[in-house]
């Protein structure tokens, strides 16, 4: 939600509050406001709806994790939601691209797998969606990660900037619902999963060129070019 959404908010709340003869204090209301702060205000509307409607649940003040329920589901039901989304995403994408998911439960989780390059190498069997779920329902449950990379780093983009061509267009793909991509790319100041995987990865390039001077580093990796430029960079 944005700024212009709190007087939307503290109306749909405050009517909630009457539904059940509660009264809701403006401390409450930032809390409210704080927690649910990165859901959009249609969600938030639905989702109080939907509490009121219920016939069992209806009859006490909707709270945050009410509202979550309603419009993510459970746990379990997210993750699953949340491999489909991974395991379309690499297909349709795959690890020359970099990716940037909207869901910051889901980048976490890739990034403790090994990272979007290395899963969209991987055989995505019963065995990984088992270990994708678990940490995905685990993080779930404690409200989610309390950091979460934002941009996944892909082949083309990975080797443009060891071959220091940081100012070239790179292949990024936002994944998930868009807006939230796109919010979570802007605000951050990095855009990157962290300094250490760059790093990482600059050590292993000049590992592989046995010392070559990256100054005879070929033309920067576009689209076109990325299966024969990375095939020349990381030989078999």
């Amino acid at each position: 939600m944005e700024d212009r959404d709190k007087r939307r908010f503290a109306g749909l709340l405050a009517a909630a509050a009457e539904v059940v003869d509660k009264k809701l204090s403006d401390a409450k209301l930032k809390i409210y406001w704080a927690a649910l702060k990165d859901m959009k205000i249609e969600e938030v509307e639905r989702a109080i709806n939907l509490h009121l409607n219920d016939p069992v649940e209806g009859r006490f003040m909707v709270k945050p994790a009410d509202i979550r329920r309603h419009v993510q589901g459970l746990p379990e039901d997210r993750a699953l939601r949340a491999w489909s989304e991974l395991e379309a995403a690499i297909e349709k994408h795959g690890a020359y691209a970099s990716v940037v998911f909207a869901d910051p439960i889901l980048s976490r989780v890739v990034s403790e797998m090994g990272g979007w390059v290395r899963l969209c190498g991987e055989d995505l069997n019963s065995y990984l969606r088992h270990e994708f779920t678990k940490r995905y329902e685990a993080l779930a449950r404690s409200g989610g990660p309390d950091t979460a990379p934002v941009k996944h780093l892909g082949l083309v983009e990975r080797t443009n900037r060891a071959n220091g061509y940081d100012s070239q267009p790179d292949i990024l793909q936002l994944v998930g619902d868009q807006e939230k991509a796109q919010k979570r790319l802007e605000g951050s100041r990095e855009g990157y999963d962290g300094r250490e995987g760059a790093k990482r990865f600059l050590a292993e390039v000049e590992r592989r060129s046995n010392g070559q001077n990256r100054d005879h580093a070929a033309a920067p990796v576009t689209e076109s070019n990325a299966q024969d430029a990375l095939g020349k960079a990381f030989p078999d």
